[in-house]
């Protein structure tokens, strides 16, 4: 500032339409496409690589949630035989029964809304074969239903474990051989 103020009239103005001159033409250096593919603005790439992301989660999420679901299948399969064998033994074993029926159910509920969301997936909406985005408002809608229906398959396995885990605990508690009262 002090060597502006020390210039007096003509240099000054020249020094200032210099200096304005430069910084015009600094900000002027943009690059310029001659009829390449217009690329998005940075906002809509953003968005499409996390609609990509989200459907590379929601199909990992599905591969999981198949294999959960196999193992609660399993699970009702051993528990089947346990629960025969208990019966050998002689032991009520009605309300495990009822319990273990309840499971499966739930296993297949849980197994209904597993399939909608691979057919969702499956079709792969608004993506490419890679799961590039192809239509930013159908994928969205796609990774939208995909999550609903993939989490509506996790709440009823949950509860179906739940409540067939206190149905087994409240059963076991029922077994143990009572004390004997003690008299005073």
């Amino acid at each position: 500032m002090k060597y502006f103020a020390t210039l007096a009239g003509r240099p000054r103005k020249v020094a200032v339409a210099v200096l304005a001159a430069a910084l015009l033409l600094a900000g002027a250096a943009v690059p310029v496409y001659a009829q390449g593919p217009t690329p998005l603005p940075r906002g809509l790439a953003v968005v499409e690589r996390i609609l990509s992301r989200l459907y590379e989660r929601e199909q990992a999420w599905l591969g999981l949630q198949t294999n959960h679901l196999a193992r609660a299948a399993q699970a009702a399969d051993k528990a089947q035989q346990l629960l025969d064998a208990a019966k050998e033994k002689g032991r009520d074993v009605t309300a495990l029964e009822q319990a273990l029926a309840a499971f499966r159910a739930g296993v297949a509920q849980a197994q209904a809304a597993h399939d909608q969301a691979a057919s969702i997936l499956g079709t792969h909406t608004g993506f490419d074969a890679s799961g590039q985005v192809t239509d930013r408002q159908a994928a969205r809608q796609t990774v939208v239903r995909a999550r609903q229906s993939l989490a509506e398959a996790h709440r009823i396995l949950l509860r179906a474990v739940r409540d067939l885990r206190r149905a087994v605990r409240d059963w076991r508690r029922s077994q143990r051989p009572q004390a004997p009262a003690a008299s005073s």
